[in-house]
C-alpha cells in the first residue's frame, strides 16, 4: 500500500487532526512515490471536504495515470 511506502502510520493519527503541513507532506510523499514507481503523471487532491464538529474533514484522492 502506498501509505505504508511513504511512512504514514494510520494508527498514530486515529481520531487526531492533521496540521496542514502534515497533509501537504503526505500528499507530496504520495506523488514522489508514484513518480518513482511508474506513474509520472499521477495527481493527488483533497476530495469530499466537509465541516464536522468545527473541524475540516477530507479524503485524499489519488489518480494514478501511467501515460
Amino acid at each position: 500500500m502506498i501509505l505504508d511506502r511513504v511512512g504514514f502510520k494510520e494508527r498514530l493519527y486515529d481520531d487526531k487532526p492533521l496540521r496542514p503541513e502534515q497533509v501537504q507532506q503526505l500528499m507530496e510523499g504520495i506523488l514522489d512515490y508514484c513518480e518513482n514507481n511508474g506513474y509520472p503523471f499521477a495527481s493527488v487532491k483533497l476530495d469530499s471536504i466537509s465541516d464536522e464538529n468545527n473541524q475540516l474533514a477530507a479524503e485524499i484522492f489519488l489518480d494514478k495515470i501511467n501515460s
